[in-house]
Parts: C-alpha cells; sequence; structure tokens
C-alpha cells in the first residue's frame, strides 16, 4: 500500500442496538477483508435499562495502529447522527475541527459532536495508536441527543490522573472484540458506560474563547461550504456570494481555518468520498458526480494526488 495508508490497521465493528441483552445465535459474524479490516455485526434483542446518559450504544469502532514510516490521513468528514469519541493510545497527530486546528498527543481525548466536520493527519515522525467510537442515544441533561460538549467546549480532553484507567477500559475493549469469537455485549456495555462516566466528568470546564466577529463571518462562510460542497464552488463565487472582497475572503479564511478555501472545498468532497467508498456501495462514478466531480478521470486524478492510492484501490483495501 502506499502513502498515507500504508501498513495500518483499522477495526469497524457494526452493533446494531448494542444494549440488548442475548445474542440471537447464527447473527454474529465476523468478516476479514484484504485490507485488515475486521467487520463485526450483533442482532440482539432486549434493550438494558437507561442511565443518567440515556441508553447509549455503540455503532462503530476503529482501530488504528500505524507502522512508523507513514503518517495516517483523513479529510474532512463529519457523522449526522453520531457522537464520536476517540482516544490516543501513542503518538502525536493535528487534528481540524469545526474550524480549528488542534496539536493532540498521547493520552488525549477527542470529542466530535453529531455533523461537526474534522479531519486528521498523524505525525511521520510519531506514529499513532487510536481507537475511535461512534455512539448514538447519548442523552445528557440540558445537552441535545448524542451532544456530549456545548458547541464553545474544547473539543480535546487530557485523560490526565485517569489516563490509566481509561487506557485500561479501551483496551480491555479491544481485547474482548479481537479475541473473542463471540464478544460478550454485557461486557462491552460495562466498560462503554464506565468510559462514558468518566468522560463526561472530564468534559465539565472546557470552553473555547468567544469568537470575534470576523471569525464568526468566515464560520458562516465554512458552514455553506459544509453543506454545499457539492456543488460548483470557488474563492469567487463564494466571495460574490456572501459580497466580500476575493482578497479579504481568501486571507481571512486561511487565517481562521488553516486551509485555503480551495484546499478546504477539496478536503470536503474527499472526505465524503473516503466514506462512502469503505461503507457505501454505489459506483465510484455516482460517488465522484455526488461529490461534486462531474468527470470521472478528474476524480480519479485528485484522489490518488491526495490520499495516495485510486478510488478503486482505496475501496478494495478498505471493505
Amino acid at each position: 500500500m502506499k502513502a498515507y495508508f500504508t501498513d495500518f490497521y483499522i477495526l469497524q465493528v457494526n452493533l446494531f442496538i448494542l444494549f440488548l441483552a442475548h445474542f440471537d445465535k447464527k447473527k454474529y459474524t465476523k468478516r476479514e477483508s484484504e485490507a485488515l479490516m475486521y467487520t463485526y455485526t450483533c442482532d440482539l434483542k432486549k434493550q438494558l435499562p437507561s442511565s443518567s446518559l440515556g441508553s447509549p450504544y455503540l455503532t462503530n469502532l476503529y482501530y488504528i495502529q500505524e507502522q512508523e514510516k507513514d503518517a495516517w490521513t483523513f479529510n474532512l468528514h463529519a457523522h449526522a447522527d453520531t457522537l464520536e469519541i476517540s482516544y490516543l493510545f501513542k503518538g502525536e497527530t493535528k487534528l481540524y475541527i469545526d474550524g480549528k486546528l488542534y496539536d493532540v498527543q498521547a493520552g488525549d481525548l477527542i470529542i466530535k459532536n453529531p455533523s461537526v466536520l474534522h479531519a486528521e493527519k498523524s505525525s511521520v515522525a510519531n506514529s499513532i495508536e487510536e481507537i475511535c467510537l461512534n455512539i448514538k442515544s447519548l442523552k445528557l441533561e440540558g445537552m441535545e441527543e448524542n451532544y456530549l460538549l456545548s458547541n464553545d467546549s474544547w473539543p480535546i480532553i487530557p485523560a490526565g490522573r485517569h489516563r490509566k484507567i481509561i487506557d485500561s477500559i479501551f483496551r480491555e475493549m479491544l481485547n474482548e472484540i479481537l479475541k473473542n469469537p463471540s464478544p460478550s455485549i454485557n461486557h462491552i456495555n460495562s466498560l462503554l458506560s464506565s468510559a462514558l462516566q468518566i468522560i463526561t466528568y472530564k468534559t465539565e470546564g472546557h470552553r473555547l474563547i468567544t469568537a470575534n466577529k470576523r471569525e464568526n463571518a468566515i464560520r458562516e462562510i465554512r458552514k455553506y461550504i459544509d453543506n454545499h460542497f457539492k456543488e460548483d464552488l470557488s474563492l469567487n463565487s463564494l466571495a460574490e456570494t456572501f459580497h466580500i472582497s476575493v482578497f479579504h475572503l481568501s486571507r481571512q479564511f486561511k487565517k481562521y481555518t488553516g486551509y485555503t478555501v480551495n484546499h478546504y472545498i477539496v478536503s470536503c468532497r474527499l472526505g465524503e468520498a473516503q466514506i462512502r467508498l469503505i461503507f457505501g456501495k454505489d459506483s465510484i462514478a455516482d460517488i465522484a458526480a455526488d461529490c461534486g466531480y462531474p468527470s470521472l478521470s478528474y476524480f480519479y486524478t485528485k484522489f490518488k494526488k491526495k490520499i495516495g492510492c485510486t478510488p478503486s484501490e482505496y475501496r478494495r483495501r478498505y471493505s
């Protein structure tokens, strides 16, 4: 494998209706693909009692373990109706979340609310080991469903004095899933509940400084791109739409997001394409068109340049 996606492991776990009491025998499946992506699916019958966190359940779990010679990268993408919690066992990475760039190091938790665009690129010099959980039906008092933080909260939470226990919880979760042909859902539920109790405690008091007027203006433009990146967007068309000079838009957008306008648009498109190639069944031509690339050949060229392999190669490896 080439470029960014060489020699790492990614585990996907699909646990449909996780908070249930019993396995439906013979419906538990394990599928191993060429790209070392493992998929587990469980069909279960009874939901466990709710708690102060609602009735949260795991929809997907990813495990990334890269080799030292390459960096892990994933372009801008979002999860429409799930909370994503990531934890870095080791290494360093740069994370773009909701218009801001963050440095993340081993022992950090990363919180991504539903529909928040994010992207990641690790350090070649300090390779990562990371776990990512997608969670539904989390309900905290005073918060929207599946929101762990308010929109102005700091998304990087150092585990600090809780690092050993958080590390142990996530390691045990991985061991239960990877080493057992039929993982205990009750055990996974208990681990998830314990992790969420600690994380909700640790997320208190992490707030961003209120954005200034210019930053709010750029945020509105960024959100417009988030919702319209499949359309024919450009620096000039955005400047015209928002009645701002091309020079001012270009300069301010780069200042507050760390991206040029065109780079941001491309990253949104390719991030969406990556997700659909892994988890969807649409043709590559349809994915290209839906992601703003009516020319299939241009989509292939752009994808290979940014990701390091063609869309068809990417799908074979990771789906």
